[in-house]
C-alpha cells in the first residue's frame, strides 16, 4: 500500500479471527524513496471487533518506536497527536487478505 500526501486512498482487506485472541493489526508507514520510517501502530483486533459498530473512520496516531506502538484507544474516538493516519475499518464476514 502506498500513501501519499493529498489523500491517495487504498483498500486492504484483513481477515480477523472470530475468537478472542491477542492478534493485532499492524500498520507501518514509510516515506517513498529513502524508506524513512514515519511511524507504526499495532491495533489489538479485539478493540476493533468489540467497538460496537460495523464501520469506523478515524484518525489514529502513529508511534515512533515499534516496540512501543500498541493502540490503546477506543474505536470511534479521534486521536489528536501527530503523526497520524486516517483509517476506515469496515467489519464484514467476507474480508480476505490482500
Amino acid at each position: 500500500m502506498v500513501l501519499t500526501p493529498g489523500g491517495l486512498s487504498n483498500t486492504v482487506k484483513v481477515p480477523l479471527s472470530s475468537t478472542i485472541s491477542t492478534e493485532k493489526i499492524l500498520i507501518v508507514t514509510k516515506t517513498i524513496g529513502d524508506e524513512y520510517n514515519v511511524g507504526s501502530v499495532s491495533i489489538p483486533q479485539h478493540i476493533v471487533l468489540n467497538g460496537g459498530l460495523n464501520s469506523y473512520t478515524q484518525w489514529i496516531t502513529l508511534f515512533e518506536h515499534r516496540d512501543d506502538d500498541e493502540y490503546d484507544g477506543m474505536m470511534g474516538v479521534m486521536d489528536e497527536e501527530t503523526p497520524k493516519i486516517l483509517v476506515n475499518f469496515v467489519i464484514g464476514s467476507d474480508a480476505q487478505a490482500t
